[in-house]
């Protein structure tokens, strides 16, 4: 969803020109943002997504939790407000419940809310793939406002922490109270302050017993630069029949992977973070593997693997280009 075609992001913003003013997406998206804070007097992270003051600014007169909702979320239009519905289970304290309650507030804004009912200010049909590609898209800027987070990355820099690595995801990731895939996704795909790529792979156990040969690694989330082409990675997964289906890892990649989680005796223990990290020196010599792919000598590795017992292994790899 992230990938949206060029064409189709032209298309969305011809649909909302009444809204964007002759400004771009990211301009309009950016000027939203800027409003709501300044409004409910928030400059620093973590911005209180369901601030009184930018719920009312919404007219959103409450949240309710239903554990029957078949959706994680879904905005709804009462007689005299809208309501945020949201599925409790597992999101109520979870970093990605504040990432559910941003999505739902920006479909607020395709919404003429000046008289009641509102009115869509584009005509659109629930689930259509670019509202919801927008509504993500605003959700992470409210939540990671570009210049809180470029302020943020200044101050660990001065700290004397170095860019692309899994210490500052997990730091900011803590500051601002979203996910670190989305912290990711704001440094590497949309403000470009980070020239990394980032991978996560997960291994499934039940499947592993099942072959009782090797391990399947699959794809579940990237983050990468709008220069690198998106034809050196595996797609994501469609649903298929209401299951999330991730591609299976092949080649040189599925090589270079295992090769990486069977190094643990040449690993860094990390305690705060609870990652694996491989040393320079193993990094260094797995690294030609993946340089066949990108094409670059200059690429620097970093590795990290976390074991949930009888279930999955997880694997993140960050490239440094």
């Amino acid at each position: 969803m992230r990938f949206l075609r060029e064409r189709n992001i032209n298309k969305l913003q011809e649909s909302l020109s009444y809204l964007l003013k002759g400004k771009n997406l990211t301009q309009w998206v950016d000027s939203i943002v800027d409003q709501l804070l300044k409004k409910s007097k928030q400059g620093k992270p973590p911005v209180k997504i369901d601030h009184k003051i930018i719920l009312n600014d919404r007219r959103i007169k409450g949240i309710r939790y239903n554990p029957n909702l078949v959706e994680r979320g879904q905005l709804l239009i009462g007689n005299n407000g809208f309501y945020i519905e949201v599925n409790p289970l597992g999101w109520t304290k979870d970093k990605w419940h504040n990432l559910l309650l941003a999505h739902e507030i920006s479909h607020t804004f395709l919404y003429n809310i000046d008289e009641w009912p509102p009115k869509k200010i584009v005509s659109y049909d629930t689930g259509d793939q670019s509202i919801e590609w927008l509504c993500f898209e605003m959700a992470k800027n409210l939540l990671a406002p570009s210049r809180l987070l470029e302020q943020e990355i200044k101050t660990l820099q001065c700290a004397g922490s170095i860019n692309c690595s899994f210490a500052i995801l997990d730091r900011l990731s803590k500051i601002f109270l979203i996910p670190w895939q989305i912290v990711a996704q704001r440094l590497i795909e949309d403000i470009k302050l980070w020239n990394c790529i980032i991978l996560y792979f997960y291994a499934d156990f039940k499947h592993n017993m099942i072959r009782e040969s090797k391990n399947i690694w699959r794809l579940r989330w990237q983050a990468v630069p709008s220069n690198i082409t998106k034809k050196l990675f595996i797609p994501f997964g469609k649903k298929v029949d209401g299951i999330k289906k991730y591609p299976e890892v092949k080649g040189k990649l599925y090589e270079f992977i295992e090769k990486c989680v069977g190094y643990d005796e040449k690993a860094i223990f990390d305690t705060e973070l609870n990652y694996k990290i491989l040393n320079s020196r193993a990094t260094g010599n797995l690294g030609k593997i993946l340089m066949d792919l990108i094409g670059s000598e200059n690429i620097k590795v970093q590795c990290s693997k976390t074991v949930i017992p009888y279930k999955r292994i997880e694997f993140i790899m960050i490239f440094s280009i």
